[in-house]
């Protein structure tokens, strides 16, 4: 999550959420037709909002299946439709006990002062143990920067302001866009290797122009933290309300508007705090199985693959909003399963042209970190040396069609180019990289395939609008970002233009075409951190 959200037409905030409550626009072709029913089903109140190993999920894999057998499609030859995933849940209680002791003594309440964004194999720190301010709470040597330089947080809970150092210099921390150093478990990760006990982040009031969001940050964290079984963390970590966080900085001589002023300066440093901390957490847990679903359109003159990729999983069930409980995830992502429902049909029907292997894959996990695509990766159906490419759906143009596209490849591989190319011959208008764009690709499953070495990319909708006016168009955009996504009104009674993603599918499924008559794959850049990991698999082939 980006705290730091921008505030923009702030005169509209006022308006209700009845502007996307509007008549569904469903085009006369087909393509709109089916996506607006594979939509309904996958967004309807009947799956609960296809939270990750709930029974909603599991309507959500049989729906996809059905689909995929009524067209021909099967799974990987030898293989299973599901690829199992094992996973553990923990639900943090509200009876769980974050004290803190500084001057005076200070018992914190979960979400009115924090939520937890990780709880690790349900940490209990059962008496109190230091704390120290660790600026970031970064170590990258890339970038000649160590946070914990000064500091020896062994066995200390670290407390840390959320981003990272801001510059206008792409090559220093990618500048103006969001590099893998602001995500919070990079933050947990570089704290844990320190020896420290977890870290409590901090977020930094005031950039970009807008004041944080407690309310959207506890919304987000309300439901079940799920991990990999195999990759559980032992460490603590939370978000501290602003309001709240004072209590660390009690007779350091530092205030909370002092830090501030040290990130806005661009002068953060670290140092030691008086206060101690400790946390008697209260967990509810269990352990249980998910799946990855994969499909395959083979050919057998072949070893290289394309994968295609769209997560089926949503947030589930969370507190009621306006009296919806529901958080459906219409557009984030059953749109964009729908989408590719109808991609997978378009490549069935040409199978007999196609040069490469397809493997369609709906992922789970998505939301609890990305854990359907890592677990992929890590335990691929095949190797992964063969994979080609990874496109990736996952935010689908609703509002109307597109008049440009954004490729979101964290400047990784030469996919763009090959993009660029497809968009010249085609007369499609590319938009330039956006501030912020890097953040986007590091939130999403394209993002595990990357750090595994594949090429993998997202195209989503640009700034220009067809037939909207480009302020209305703009604004709607922000709306449904700011009021709809992650919440319960991503259902089935916003506005959805289906004509606009019937055309993005098509649109992708061209794309996919051209891709398939490339001879030359697409190749990780020499400057991307995981070339590395591209050329091992090219290593061990």
């Amino acid at each position: 999550m980006n705290f730091s959200i921008k505030l923009f037409f702030t005169g509209f905030l006022l308006l209700p959420l009845t502007v996307f409550t509007q008549t569904i626009k469903i085009g006369d072709g087909d393509s709109a037709d089916r996506i607006f029913k594979h939509t309904s089903v996958l967004a309807a109140d009947s799956l609960f909002g296809r939270g990750t190993g709930s029974r909603g999920e599991k309507i959500a894999e049989k729906y996809i299946i059905d689909y995929l057998i009524s067209k021909g499609i099967p799974p990987v030859s030898g293989k299973s439709w599901f690829q199992s995933i094992p996973l553990q849940g923990y639900t943090v209680l509200d009876n769980s006990e974050l004290n803190v002791a500084s001057i005076s003594e200070h018992k914190l309440k979960l979400n009115s002062d924090y939520v937890i964004t990780n709880s690790g194999t349900e940490t209990l720190i059962p008496s109190y143990i230091e704390t120290a301010f660790a600026g970031y709470g970064i170590t990258a040597p890339e970038y000649d920067y160590y946070d914990y330089f000064e500091i020896d947080v062994e066995g200390k809970m670290v407390i840390v302001i959320d981003g990272e150092p801001y510059s206008t210099d792409k090559s220093y921390f990618l500048g103006e866009e969001a590099s893998v150093y602001s995500l919070i478990e990079s933050k947990l990760r570089i704290a844990l290797s320190k020896g420290a006990a977890g870290v409590i982040i901090i977020p930094v009031e005031g950039r970009s122009g807008g004041a944080v969001e407690w309310d959207k940050i506890k919304s987000d964290y309300q439901f079940e933290e799920i991990y990999l079984s195999s990759r559980m963390s032992s460490g603590f970590g939370a978000i501290i309300n602003p309001a709240s966080a004072k209590v660390f900085f009690e007779g350091s001589g530092v205030s909370v508007d002092d830090i501030y002023s040290m990130v806005f300066e661009n002068k953060v440093r670290s140092f030691y705090l008086p206060a101690k901390i400790e946390f008697k957490g209260k967990f509810i847990s269990r352990e249980f199985i998910s799946h990855n679903i994969a499909a395959a359109i083979e050919n057998l003159n072949t070893e290289e693959w394309v994968i295609l990729t769209a997560h089926f999983d949503h947030l589930g069930v969370g507190k009621p909003v306006k009296g919806d409980s529901i958080y459906n995830g219409l557009n984030d992502n059953a749109l964009g399963v729908a989408v590719l429902l109808e991609i997978a049909a378009g490549l069935v029907e040409r199978k007999s042209s196609l040069n490469k292997n397809v493997l369609i894959l709906f992922l789970s996990a998505e939301e609890k970190g990305l854990l359907g695509s890592k677990y992929y990766t890590s335990n691929p159906i095949i190797p992964l040396v063969n994979s080609s490419f990874v496109l990736n759906i996952d935010g689908v143009p609703f509002i109307d069609e597109p008049g440009s596209f954004e490729v979101i490849d964290g400047d990784h591989s030469d996919l763009r180019a090959y993009f660029e190319k497809f968009a010249k011959k085609n007369g499609i208008k590319l938009d330039e990289n956006e501030e912020q764009i890097s953040h986007k690709f590091i939130r999403g499953d394209h993002y595990s395939f990357v750090q595994a070495g594949i090429p993998s990319f997202l195209i989503q909708e640009g700034r220009l609008p067809v037939n909207k006016p480009l302020e209305e168009y703009t604004w709607l955009k922000y709306f449904y970002t700011s009021n709809i996504y992650h919440s319960p009104f991503d259902d089935l009674h916003q506005f959805i233009n289906y004509d606009a993603a019937a055309g993005f599918a098509k649109m992708l499924l061209n794309f996919i075409l051209f891709m398939d008559k490339e001879v030359d794959s697409p190749k990780m850049k020499r400057e991307s951190p995981y070339y590395s990991e591209y050329l091992k698999l090219r290593r061990t082939n």
